[in-house]
C-alpha cells in the first residue's frame, strides 16, 4: 500500500518536541504528519489546510499521508499500538482515522483541553465527553439523498418511499460500494436495520459489549438487500467510491444516489454537478457525525499538531 510505504519514513523516529510554544522564527525544521484514511476530496481538505498551515508557521511542514477508505486501516493501527508498546515515536501526528475511537478505550491519544486548543470550549460538552477527552470535532457531515430534478419531480422521502422508487425505475439508483465510501455505507445499513427494534440496534452498535446472536435481526433485511441488486445501475454495478457516484450522477447514467452532504456540497459549488441536481434529508436521516481528530500521545511533534 502507498499509505504503508509512506508511514515507514524514517523522520518517524526523532525525539518529542520540548514543551514549549511554537515559533515563528524558530530555525528548527519539522514535519508534520497528517494521516487521513477518507476520499480524495478530503486529501485535498488537508493539502489545503496544510498550506494555510505552513504560510503561518514556515518552519513547519505538513505531509498528508493518505489511504484512501481506509483500506490499510488495521495495519496502521497495529503499527501504532506496536510503536507506543515500544516507546517509540507514532507513524503519524494527526489524524482523523477510522480507528480513533477503538484507541481512545485503551488511552492512545493525548488529551485534548481548551488551554493548547483554545476553540475546545465551544465544543459540545457530550462530545468531549463521548471521546474520553482525547479528539476534537474539525468537520460535521451526514449522507442525504440526491436526485435530479429534471427526471424526478416528486423524489422519496422515506427510506420505504425510496425502496419502492429503485423497484419502479430499475437502472436510475446507484451507491457506491460500501467498502469503499461511506454514502453507499449508510445505505446498506439503512436497508439492514429496516424495522428493527431501537433497543436491538443500539445493542447492535454497542462495540463493547457486541452481541453476535443479535445479528439475526437483519437477515430477512439483508436478502432484501441483495434483491435489489438487480434494480441497481447496470443490474448491480456498485461505483468505487463517493467520488465515483457524483460522476455517475453529473453524467446522467443515474437520477438518484446517497451521497455525502458536504463533498456533494462542494460539487454543485464548482460546477461538478449540473444545477438540477438536489439534496434532501429523508424524514428518518441516514448516519452523519461529526469527524474528530486525534493526536497520538506518542507523536513526535505534540505542539505542533495541537497547534
Amino acid at each position: 500500500m502507498v499509505a504503508q510505504a509512506a508511514l515507514a519514513r524514517p523522520h518517524c523516529n526523532v525525539s518529542p518536541e520540548p514543551n514549549t510554544p511554537l515559533s515563528r522564527n524558530s530555525e528548527t525544521s519539522t514535519t508534520l504528519n497528517v494521516f487521513d484514511d477518507g476520499d480524495t476530496n478530503i486529501e485535498q481538505l488537508f493539502t489545503d489546510l496544510g498550506a494555510q498551515y505552513h504560510k503561518l508557521h514556515p518552519n513547519i511542514d505538513v505531509n498528508v499521508i493518505f489511504d484512501q477508505h481506509g483500506t490499510a486501516d488495521a495495519a496502521i493501527y497495529a503499527r501504532l499500538a506496536a510503536s507506543q508498546k515500544a516507546g517509540k515515536a507514532a507513524p503519524f501526528d494527526v489524524t482523523d482515522a477510522g480507528f480513533i475511537p477503538q484507541g481512545e478505550l485503551v488511552n492512545m491519544w493525548v488529551h485534548l483541553g481548551s488551554q493548547a486548543i483554545p476553540n475546545m470550549k465551544l465544543v459540545s460538552p457530550a462530545f468531549v465527553r463521548e471521546n474520553l477527552h482525547q479528539a476534537v470535532p474539525y468537520r460535521g457531515s451526514e449522507v442525504v439523498l440526491a436526485y435530479n430534478s429534471a427526471t424526478v419531480k416528486n423524489p422519496p422521502r422515506t427510506l420505504g418511499q425510496l425502496v419502492k422508487w429503485i423497484e419502479a425505475n430499475p437502472g436510475k439508483f446507484d451507491y457506491c460500494n460500501p467498502a469503499d465510501g461511506g454514502s453507499g455505507d449508510a445505505f446498506v445499513q439503512a436497508v439492514a436495520l429496516m424495522g428493527v427494534k431501537a433497543g436491538v440496534v443500539k445493542e447492535l452498535q454497542n462495540q463493547a459489549q457486541y452481541n453476535p446472536k443479535l445479528e439475526s435481526a437483519w437477515s430477512k433485511n439483508l436478502q432484501f438487500l441483495a434483491s435489489l441488486g438487480k434494480d441497481m445501475y447496470r443490474n448491480g454495478f456498485y461505483a468505487g467510491g463517493n467520488t465515483q457516484i457524483l460522476q455517475l450522477l453529473a453524467q446522467g447514467a443515474i437520477q438518484m444516489a446517497t451521497v455525502w452532504s458536504d463533498q456533494s456540497t462542494a460539487a454543485l459549488k464548482a460546477g461538478q454537478l449540473p444545477k438540477s441536481i438536489k439534496l434532501i434529508q429523508l424524514k428518518v436521516p441516514f448516519y452523519g457525525s461529526a469527524v474528530p481528530l486525534a493526536i497520538p500521545k506518542n507523536s513526535a511533534h505534540v505542539k505542533a499538531a495541537e497547534a
